[in-house]
Order: structure tokens, then C-alpha cells, then sequence
């Protein structure tokens, strides 16, 4: 049961974070916020690849959904 728990927490999670960038248009968030920032964009796709890394590929030993995601989204290889 606490699988089912934690499977709807991370979903409430996911449509709580969308729902947070609902009104802001495409074009913003495609943009940097600054010289130093990522767009947000790019935050949002990092945070749905890590939480594949983690939990379905590190916990659950399932496959990489696209081997390249796991290396563009690497903050620590890329700038």
C-alpha cells in the first residue's frame, strides 16, 4: 500500500509543479532568467529525468525511457 501512497504523492507533486507554470507563456519559459540561470524549461524537463533516474531506473532497475535524456540533463557534465 505504501507504493500507491507514494506513487500519488509524486503525481500530486508533478500537477502541483504544472499547475505553478500554467500562466506563464512558452516563450518565458524557454527563456533564461538571467546569464547565469537555466530556463525554466530545462528546470522542469531535469527534475522529471532525475526523478526517472532515481526511482524507475535506480530503484524499480527499469531501462532509460532515451539514454540522452540521462546526459543532457547531467548539471554536473553540462553548464
Amino acid at each position: 500500500m505504501a507504493q500507491i501512497d507514494d506513487l500519488t504523492q509524486l503525481q500530486r507533486a508533478r500537477e502541483r509543479t504544472l499547475a505553478l507554470l500554467a500562466d506563464i507563456p512558452d516563450e518565458l519559459l524557454m527563456q533564461p532568467p538571467s546569464s547565469i540561470m537555466s530556463p525554466l524549461a530545462w528546470d522542469l524537463a531535469h527534475v522529471g529525468n532525475y526523478e526517472e533516474l532515481w526511482i524507475l531506473q535506480r530503484v524499480a532497475g527499469l531501462a532509460p525511457t532515451n539514454e540522452q535524456y540521462d546526459d543532457m540533463y547531467d548539471a554536473f557534465r553540462h553548464e
